[in-house]
């Protein structure tokens, strides 16, 4: 098809490795400050296999449901990847204002680094409504979290955040057609040159920043449709060749028997 061929080239950086900082810069700095200042406020519950950190107004009700809603996803997503992850694990629950003190530089309803997930608690919901948006959240990054121990942290970006979408929704969404419909929605807004190089070359707050829903879009496309067609147990495969040293272009072709470009192209035309 024409129309993929910009596609084709630009998406052979899917497979480059995201490039991790060795050193820790001033705001890095600061905000890992406020943090460890905001935990000495906060009231701590279990909800294993996490230790939960919360501001206060969080009544017990509510922490009840938040225990159901950790120890189900706990349960599902790593029956999915097959992985416990191992040691111990927080969570903290911040009002929005103390959670934009830490949180990253892009909007976000939270983030998962170090063994910790950070998350905004809404305050202007009710509580189904807060519990509800507490397990969509929560989904998301314990997946980041799985696969990070799962896979040695060496992860591409993309299919980190498409895999991690595809569990927040539980798997659940659109259908027949999402792919090509994806595609063509791009292509009228005159956004197909990013694609490729746009989402995948550019710095992590950019590419959040400007690209936004498009970008969780294309991640999960891509990743629902190389799970639909892959199969967990042999991307389970792949993330364990990925944490013994092996690239994840090597060991996606070699397992899969697909490259990541024949994977691009078909997920636009599915």
């Amino acid at each position: 098809m024409k129309r993929l061929s910009a596609l084709c080239v630009c998406l052979l950086l899917i497979s480059t490795h995201p490039v991790f900082a060795t050193r820790v810069d001033r705001k890095t700095y600061q905000r890992r400050v406020q943090e460890a200042a905001l935990k000495e406020s906060l009231n701590q519950f279990e909800a294993s296999p996490f230790s939960v950190l919360a501001e206060d107004g969080i009544p017990s009700s509510q922490q009840s449901g938040i225990r159901v809603r950790i120890q189900s996803t706990v349960s599902s997503i790593s029956r999915d990847f097959t992985y416990d992850p191992q040691g111990p694990m927080q969570l903290l629950l911040l009002h929005t204002s103390d959670y934009e003190k830490i949180g990253p530089d892009f909007s976000s309803s939270g983030f998962y680094q170090n063994k910790t997930i950070r998350m905004a608690w809404p305050q202007d919901q009710n509580e189904p409504e807060q519990l509800d948006y507490f397990k969509r959240i929560f989904r998301h990054e314990f997946t980041h979290l799985v696969l990070a121990q799962a896979t040695g942290n060496k992860i591409p970006r993309w299919l980190n955040e498409g895999l991690a979408v595809y569990e927040e929704v539980e798997g659940r969404r659109g259908g027949y057609g999402e792919g090509k419909a994806f595609y063509q929605r791009m292509l009228d807004e005159g956004k197909q040159d990013r694609l490729g190089e746009h989402f995948f070359a550019r710095n992590l707050t950019t590419q959040y920043t400007e690209d936004g829903q498009d970008y969780y879009a294309q991640s999960y496309l891509l990743a629902k449709y190389l799970l639909e067609t892959c199969g967990w147990e042999k991307m389970k495969n792949v993330f364990y060749q990925m944490k013994t040293g092996t690239s994840f272009s090597q060991a996606f072709s070699e397992t899969c028997l697909l490259t990541v470009l024949e994977l691009a192209q078909r997920t636009y035309n599915s």
